[in-house]
């Protein structure tokens, strides 16, 4: 017999007292993962990722060339860095700069070509690419839920050049021990270099560390400091301990940060892992004075608890200097710290890098450009896919007065002649006063608004990497490869204008077993996670690879010796989450990224077929020359030849051949 499950009947009014407002801060520490704080691993680097992040758009937006620095120290290990810097290697070429990071990297810039492409240093060598040597198709160093490791062979890197590889020989983290490994951020892969490292410091401690998926996690402080305008007082508290608070989301120009959420995320993290503050230097200008902050976030009220302000010294003459404690790992390969500054220095010419990996190695990536890239200008939506609840927001906050005004200066691309258009079409006039167009008069409007024909949104409003760099930056990874780049024009999704960049490298020095190398960029950073997610993706595997001579299996990504770069640059960019790793799957971008993979794809299609064709030609010519020799043999017994003219004719008969075959 079932026993009836008897439950006191509720009224609403003893409901209601249950129910509370929800802070925004109180939503995001359930959902951590949503901001990319899901596990230990992926909280390391995107703590790192949102600091310079922010470090890059606040030293572009005032002007200055960005000279960022990452330094990722174990808890116990603060006060042993703090006494002394280990080795200094170039990022590129894993070459040994000096002792001192502040001196290596503020050598002068070259001012040659070749001295830039050597990454600044004079008389040093060109310097070698990072995609060859393993850092991209490196083997993951967990499993995530979007890509499994893959299993292919990768080639071993060359001695020296491994910048995020993780070679897997022994010893460089026993007591002591110099194995046969690379160490990765120095790209030393040829003896592991233990100088410093992971052997010497658990010497040091009395045990050995583990390494891989099972270590535990352990207390890291984060430090990203830049040389940029600084923050005024009033304001740092709410930019590191309020969540939502920042001045680029009602801002249609192209940005890296977006919701204003990722360094106070960052440091909420660590509050919860490790109970301590956010500590926060800034001075904005030389002569005045360095502020210095702990900040704790209330979750509660999402707000921010500040528990020390004042004014300390500081020897930077201006800039931003952040540090965050928190609970995480750190590995080397495919997803990870050394990986994502890899990137964004190749995608950031402009940038110098500096890193201090927790084995206490320093790894420099100079900038190869004195040039800012282009202020993006700040603009208006455009007409084209304006929705309409967005539409009639904008009718109750404009400050014009009437309808042609309203037109002409709340949107972009709308001349005082397409606004006579539109308001033909809805049946309104342009000198109607905006007030009055409420209810079918606003439904009409909005329907007219694409019905003239109108121009493609302003460029001046995104700053894409450009189709040379992209190919100098490919070039310099595989100089023998077919090389490729396609910069779309730009076009809009729901008002947003964004532009499409695609280059692709085939051939020589790529690796041709397994799936291609695809690189995901989006308004100048890497995306390394939510591979399988990402529109981009989408975009690539939906190309007719197999028409192009590239092989392809149903819904995967092309195979063989091939390296694709896609950079989506927008003034929003629609990313699937508050973590932006991967691209919403919006049909507009979906489409003009396919368009601008095909239009690469199309370009190497004609290179293969003329590649096949040359190799034919080489194999019939060959086959042909093999009996030359018998056929001049052939003609000496028949007409009587000395030897003389046999050899005389056997080279008769190669010019003939060579000239009939130009290769």
């Amino acid at each position: 017999m079932v026993r009836a499950n008897k439950r006191a009947a509720r009224s609403a009014e003893e409901l209601a007292k249950s129910q509370r407002e929800i802070s925004v801060s109180e939503f995001f520490e359930k959902n951590r993962h949503l901001l990319g704080f899901d596990n230990p691993l992926k909280a390391l680097m995107t703590t790192v990722k949102e600091g310079v992040d922010n470090a890059l758009d606040a030293c572009e937006e005032a002007g200055v060339l960005p000279d960022v620095t990452v330094e990722i120290t174990r808890a116990a290990d603060v006060e042993r860095f703090a006494a002394g810097d280990l080795e200094v290697r170039c990022g590129f070429t894993g070459e040994l700069l000096s002792a001192d990071p502040q001196a290596a990297s503020d050598a002068p810039l070259a001012r040659d070509a070749a001295e830039q492409v050597g990454g600044g240093v004079p008389g040093a060598a060109p310097r070698e690419g990072v995609f060859q040597h393993g850092l991209f198709d490196a083997e993951p160093t967990f499993v995530d839920d979007d890509a499994a490791p893959r299993s292919r062979p990768r080639p071993a890197p060359a001695a020296g050049a491994g910048v995020g590889t993780d070679a897997s020989g022994a010893g460089a983290d026993g007591a002591g021990a110099d194995g046969a490994g690379g160490n990765g951020a120095g790209g030393n892969a040829a003896g592991g270099n233990a100088a410093g490292g992971n052997g010497r410091a658990a010497a040091k401690n009395g045990a050995k560390r583990k390494r891989g998926v099972t270590a535990p996690a352990e207390n890291y402080v984060v430090a990203i400091q830049d040389n940029g305008p600084g923050i005024v007082a009033a304001q740092v508290s709410k930019i590191f301990g309020k969540l939502l608070y920042g001045s680029k989301f009602h801002r249609l120009r192209q940005s890296r940060g977006q919701q204003g959420i990722g360094i106070s995320a960052a440091g909420m993290y660590g509050q919860q892992t490790t109970g301590k503050p956010v500590r926060i230097w800034t001075r904005t200008r030389k002569g005045r004075p360095a502020h210095y902050f702990e900040i704790l976030l209330d979750v509660k009220s999402n707000k921010p608890d500040v528990r020390v302000q004042e004014e300390r010294d500081w020897e930077p003459e201006r800039g931003t200097r952040v540090e965050i404690e928190m609970k995480a790992k750190h590995q080397r390969g495919q997803r990870s710290v050394d990986t994502y500054l890899a990137c964004t220095a190749v995608a950031n010419p402009h940038v110098t890098l500096r890193y201090r990996d927790p084995d206490g190695r320093w790894t420099i990536y100079r900038r190869a450009s004195s040039t800012l890239p282009v202020e993006p200008r700040e603009v208006k939506p455009h007409p084209d896919g304006v929705e309409l609840g967005m539409f009639l927001r904008m009718l109750q906050t404009s400050t014009e007065k009437k309808v042609g005004g309203f037109l002409q200066h709340e949107f972009c691309r709308v001349s005082s002649k397409v606004a006579r258009e539109i308001c033909d079409h809805a049946g309104v006039n342009t000198t109607t006063w905006l007030s009055r167009i409420q209810g079918s008069d606003a439904h009409e409007l909005h329907a007219s608004l694409t019905k003239p024909k109108l121009i493609r949104p302003p460029t001046d409003c995104i700053s894409p990497i450009g189709e040379d760099l992209l190919i100098e930056s490919l070039a310099r990874e595989y100089p023998q490869a077919f090389l490729r780049a396609v910069t779309r024009p730009p076009t809009v999704y729901r008002g947003n204008a964004f532009q499409v960049e695609v280059a692709l490298a085939y051939g020589p020095g790529i690796p041709s077993d397994g799936a291609a190398t695809v690189l995901r960029f989006a308004n100048r950073v890497p995306l390394l996670y939510q591979q399988g997610a990402c529109a981009i993706s989408k975009a690539v595997n939906a190309a007719p690879w197999s028409n192009y001579g590239i092989q392809q299996s149903r819904g995967a990504p092309p195979s063989g010796p091939l390296v694709l770069v896609v950079h989506l640059a927008s003034v929003w960019v629609p990313f699937t989450s508050e973590s932006k790793e991967a691209v919403a799957h919006y049909e507009e971008i979906i489409k003009e990224l396919r368009r601008a993979v095909m239009d690469c794809g199309r370009a190497l299609g004609r290179h293969v077929k003329a590649e096949k064709r040359r190799l034919d030609a080489i194999k019939k010519r060959d086959y042909i020359a093999k009996y030359i020799p018998k056929i001049s043999q052939a003609l000496a017994d028949i007409l009587e030849f000395d030897d003389a003219e046999r050899d005389a004719t056997t080279v008769t008969l190669r010019e003939i051949l060579d000239r009939s075959r130009k290769l």
